[in-house]
């Protein structure tokens, strides 16, 4: 079974992992916690990767590579 979801990159100075979906579509997870306190949020984003708003989270089965900011 083929990923729906293709890492792109890294940007931990922004605390997100990049990914892209089969139709070009750019999503990010990122860590939108305080400090010592973890919440991991997807978020639907624009073309250069800034998110624009928070999307249900897919199971980790549908990243090609799963990777926690």
């Amino acid at each position: 079974m083929k990923a729906k979801y293709s890492f792109l990159r890294e940007e931990p100075g922004f605390c997100k992992v990049l990914y892209r979906d089969e139709g070009k579509r750019v999503f990010a997870l990122a860590d939108d916690g305080s400090w010592g306190r973890r919440k991991l949020v997807f978020y639907a984003c624009s073309r250069d990767g800034e998110p624009s708003h928070e999307i249900q989270m897919p199971p980790r089965e549908d990243f090609d590579r799963y990777v926690e900011p």
